[in-house]
């Protein structure tokens, strides 16, 4: 039988702990796996994206009731010719910012038959934005799915508090279960230990057959 000696124990700890690192790694990996998945699906460097806050009521967007607060989007890469009036689009805004905004089409503008411009509004706006957007500001046509306030965790976490909290959570997180597992390993070692001090067969001789026993008669050789 095999048991865990002292560098054992501590081979056994490094795996564990490359176990948690893994455990921990892997969804971060499908998430981006999926991410460029979707990508090279929907034909558009950004497939998904969380509509933000941006009214003082926190569910109301410019684009409300159709999109609130932290519903999460699916947009698909079309050329510009695909796009009509109607559609729901995001871009960048003509003057610069790295934000986008995601607004419904009202008109459609082509010089020489090639679509140039497009004019946008938010369905909760009083008015169309004043400006016209390049065809090439825009990254996508929303699909017309979404998921319903499940950006909001996102959004929270754009907070240093709520960050800082996730951090601590997270790390909490990891430290506990590496402790766990540590545990663990102690007990599978003294277990072990248990076992083979059970199995050991008790000394069947005594010291004393191994001595010589003075009887008055030393043993002489014939």
């Amino acid at each position: 039988m095999s048991t865990l000696g002292s560098s054992g124990f501590r081979d056994e700890k490094l795996r564990a702990l490359a176990t948690l690192v893994l455990e921990l790694l892997l969804p971060v990996l499908a998430f981006f796996g999926a991410l460029y998945a979707m990508r090279f699906a929907l034909r558009t460097e950004h497939p998904v994206l969380i509509v933000a806050i941006d009214m003082p009521v926190w569910y109301e967007t410019s684009m409300y009731p159709v999109l609130t607060a932290g519903d999460v989007v699916f947009m698909e890469g079309v050329p510009p010719e695909e796009i009509n009036v109607g559609d729901v689009i995001a871009f960048y805004k003509p003057y610069g910012g790295e934000d986008l905004i995601i607004h419904r089409v009202v008109s459609v503008i082509a010089e020489s038959g090639e679509v140039r411009y497009f004019k946008t509004k938010g369905d909760f706006n009083w008015r169309e934005d004043p400006y016209l957007v390049p065809a090439g500001n825009v990254v996508g046509r929303w699909t017309g799915f979404k998921l319903q306030f499940l950006g909001l965790v996102v959004l929270a976490a754009q907070t240093t508090l709520v960050r800082a909290l996730i951090i601590v959570a997270l790390l909490l997180m990891i430290i506990l279960s590496f402790k766990d597992r540590l545990r663990g390993l102690q007990k599978k070692t003294g277990d072990q230990s248990n076992l083979i001090a059970q199995e050991m067969p008790p000394s069947r001789w005594n010291l004393n057959h191994f001595s010589l026993q003075s009887s008055g008669k030393w043993p002489k050789a014939v």
